[in-house]
């Protein structure tokens, strides 16, 4: 695992022969939040990236989120992590999945590498 600024975990379980479902949560107590009306604002986005044998991006796929968190919601992001689910058909070639969060106001970012199991 390489985790560096936003930590990030996940679970990946393979469906429908091929299909990955990726589910997993991002620490947010490092995230720049903006609060103003009693609900804390910011965005993170949530990348997936396939790689070959040779570490060569073969697939990606990103998906913006725009953080709105009341503080009832920003107290449980803040224990649980912010969730998120995504679906990935890795292509033929892909052997690691690697799973990014970015913050866009920042650069920060988290990277957890996942070997696939291309047994499947």
């Amino acid at each position: 695992m390489d985790a560096e600024g936003i930590p990030i975990t996940a679970h990946v379980e393979v469906f429908d022969g091929n299909r990955l479902i990726v589910r997993g949560a991002v620490g947010i107590g490092g995230l720049e939040l903006s609060q103003r009306g009693g609900v804390r604002r910011g965005a993170v986005t949530i990348g997936l990236v396939g790689q070959n044998a040779a570490g060569v991006v073969v697939q990606r796929m990103s998906n913006p989120i725009r953080l709105r968190l009341t503080a009832a919601q920003y107290a449980a992001a803040l224990r649980n992590g912010l969730q998120f689910r995504q679906t990935f058909t890795p292509a033929a070639r892909v052997v690691t999945l690697r799973i990014l969060a970015e913050e866009p106001a920042t650069g920060s970012v988290g990277c957890l590498i996942i070997p696939l199991n291309r047994a499947h």
